[in-house]
């Protein structure tokens, strides 16, 4: 126990205490002036910002990782697709973070691989401009790594749910709808909580 409450004293404790009392000290003792910067319009539009693609690429890959886990789970389950998929997702959905800014910047940047060599052959991604680095670039950029990660999320509940309760879900005149509503939602409430 004693390496490791170090390792989290120093790596965790001590930044956090350095940020929290540069926060409220300042030259002249206590105060709270630093925070007006919080009130500038940057600042301000960065947050919102922030929150949108938070938000945007949260829903994007909760919807694209649970309709990518439906069909994995309703494929063959020895197939080949399955385990290339699960193994994609098994290694992308670790890969964010500056790692995956840069990978994107380098491949399809203004001066990555893929942009150039696209571009000198006749296929130009910004024609009018570059897209990566706005709310759209920066929301897909996120959604690539959030997408693996909710398959890799939604496939054990999804996998739980056994096919003979679709069919007699069916037996029962019930629809699709029914079948979600009444049977497999109420099933994959306690595994999304």
């Amino acid at each position: 126990m004693v390496p490791f409450m170090g390792y989290v004293s120093l790596f965790l404790l001590l930044p956090t205490g350095i940020v929290v009392y540069g926060a409220f000290v300042g030259p002249d003792g206590f105060t709270l002036s630093k925070f007006s910067v919080l009130t500038e319009q940057n600042v301000v539009t960065g947050f919102i910002n922030s929150l949108i693609v938070s938000v945007a690429s949260a829903l994007i890959g909760a919807i694209g990782g649970a309709l990518l886990a439906y069909a994995i789970v309703t494929g063959n389950p020895n197939g080949a697709f399955r385990r290339f998929v699960t193994a994609a997702c098994g290694v992308l959905a670790q890969f964010g973070g500056v790692t995956l800014a840069f990978a994107f910047i380098a491949t399809i940047g203004t001066a990555g691989i893929v942009y150039l060599f696209l571009k000198d052959h006749g296929l130009d991604l910004y024609p009018n401009r570059v897209w990566l680095y706005t709310l759209p670039g920066v929301t897909l950029v996120y959604s690539y790594f959030q997408i693996p990660l909710m398959v890799l999320v939604f496939l054990p509940a999804l996998a739980g749910i056994k096919p003979h309760w679709r069919a007699a879900t069916e037996s029962l005149r019930g629809s699709g709808w029914h079948y979600w509503r009444y049977v497999a939602g109420p099933l994959l409430l306690p595994a999304s909580t």
